[in-house]
C-alpha cells in the first residue's frame, strides 16, 4: 500500500451499532503481487496492441491498393464506353489518292482509319518515287 494511504480500521463489528445500510464505492488496494500482475498484463497488452496495428495498417495498405487499382479500372472502362471505342495501335499504310488530294491510312485488313490533305511535297510524283 502506497505511504500516507493507511486504512483507519475500528475494533467492534459496525453491523451492530450502524443505523443505515448503503452501497458505495470502496477504494481496495492491491498487493505487490497484483501490481506485478497488472505490469506485465499491461506489458503483453500493450506488445500484442502494437502488433495488431501494424497488422491492421499494412490490411488498410493492401486494401487501398486493391481500390485504387478497381477505381482505375472502372473509370477507364467507363471512359471506353462513353467514346465508343479503344485506340490500338497498329501497323497502317500510307496510300495517297492523287486525284482527290488526299492521303489516306489505311490498316492490314484495307479499312480506312484516317485520312489527310497531301502535303506539298506528297503531290508531285517523280520518277524517283515512282522507282522505290
Amino acid at each position: 500500500m502506497k505511504k500516507g494511504l493507511e486504512r483507519k480500521f475500528v475494533s467492534f463489528d459496525p453491523s451492530i451499532y450502524a443505523v443505515e445500510k448503503t452501497e458505495m464505492p470502496v477504494k481496495v488496494f492491491f498487493s505487490e503481487d497484483e501490481i506485478e500482475k497488472k505490469k506485465t498484463q499491461h506489458f503483453e497488452d500493450s506488445v500484442k496492441l502494437d502488433f495488431a496495428e501494424q497488422e491492421k495498417k499494412e490490411y488498410i495498405r493492401e486494401k487501398n491498393q486493391e481500390i485504387k487499382k478497381l477505381k482505375i479500372s472502372a473509370a477507364k472502362a467507363m471512359a471506353e464506353v462513353k467514346k465508343g471505342y479503344r485506340e490500338e495501335v497498329q501497323e497502317v499504310f500510307l496510300v495517297p489518292d492523287f486525284d482527290s488530294g488526299i492521303m489516306e491510312y489505311v490498316t492490314a485488313s484495307q479499312e480506312v482509319v484516317s485520312s489527310r490533305r497531301l502535303r506539298p511535297d506528297e503531290m508531285q510524283d517523280t520518277v524517283l518515287k515512282i522507282a522505290k
